[in-house]
């Protein structure tokens, strides 16, 4: 189960139904405990416990479920004399895509030929894009843009409400959120847990810097903060810190790489990269003298 794309899914089918402040909380409730079972595809949870938890009757929790079932956001079983109900997650995402499946295996050879037609046509604008200097941009719809716009707001909001403890900004990261401040808050976690000095502002330079790590596919913050742990040179040297990391695709690189485990820094000693590391710290002092802090 993808958390970002659960949430994502029904903001979307909020814009349609406009859902009152019940039923939004039920929802993210029963995200919450189906978190809590490691995402098993069926959950049991106690009526009376739902309505104690939200402060709700439960004429309104029946309400709620009753309308995220219709929505197609969720699914529930209820039996006779039984406070506990089983509810499931629904992917609207998943679902619609199932529902595209069906319908395209149902359709008549008219509208098959008019489908054929469309992918020609898609496929000749296709061509054109991919021969055009420019890229995209001639032909990224403003529509296009603002719904991109809106699933970063949406992360932003789901980063706001989770705890910011080391755990809960680990899971977030899994999914590799497109926002950078999960990542600038987890290397202060690291550092406050490793007695290093805190980053004290996302500055522009760093948000600038950390959007182009996130979209490298092999930037992996927790798996660079694991080795550094057991690494006795990252862990001692004043270098190692969220600038060096992601000031270029190499640093970051080298330590994924293991090119500072104990067993190859001991047979090799102080590698070539000690070299470009003290440049990169005159470099970062310089930069200091000219612009002030970093």
């Amino acid at each position: 189960m993808n958390y970002i794309e659960l949430i994502r899914g029904f903001w979307r089918s909020h814009d349609v139904e406009a859902f009152p402040t019940n039923v939004i909380a039920l929802y993210f409730y029963l995200i919450e405990v189906n978190n809590k079972t490691s995402w098993i595809p069926s959950f049991k949870r106690n009526n009376a416990k739902i309505c104690a938890d939200l402060s709700i009757s439960f004429p309104t929790l029946n309400s709620a479920r009753n309308r995220l079932k219709q929505a197609g956001l969720i699914d529930f079983k209820t039996q006779s004399g039984n406070a506990n109900v089983s509810y499931s997650l629904k992917n609207i995402f998943k679902v619609a895509n199932e529902v595209t499946s069906e319908v395209s295996n149902e359709v008549s050879n008219e509208v098959s030929l008019r489908l054929d037609d469309t992918k020609d046509k898609l496929k000749t604008k296709t061509e054109t894009i991919n021969n055009n200097p420019n890229g995209l941009g001639d032909f990224t719809s403003p529509r296009l843009k603002s719904f991109e716009q809106l699933q970063i707001e949406k992360e932003k909001e789901l980063y706001r409400s989770i705890p910011k403890n080391k755990e809960s900004v680990f899971k977030f990261l899994k999914d590799r959120p497109n926002i950078v401040d999960p990542y600038f808050d987890f290397w202060n976690m690291f550092a406050s847990e490793t007695g290093r000095p805190m980053a004290k502002k996302l500055t522009d330079t760093r948000r600038k810097k950390l959007r182009t790590r996130i979209r490298d596919k092999d930037f992996d913050m927790g798996e660079i903060f694991r080795k550094a742990k057991s690494s006795e040179l990252l862990s001692t040297s004043k270098w190692f810190t969220l600038d060096w990391i992601i000031d270029n695709e190499k640093n970051y690189l080298k330590v994924l790489e293991g090119n500072y485990d104990n067993e190859k820094f001991n047979k090799n000693g102080h590698t070539d990269s000690t070299k470009s590391n003290q440049e990169f710290e005159t470099t970062l002092e310089r930069q200091k003298r000219n612009a002030g802090q970093i």
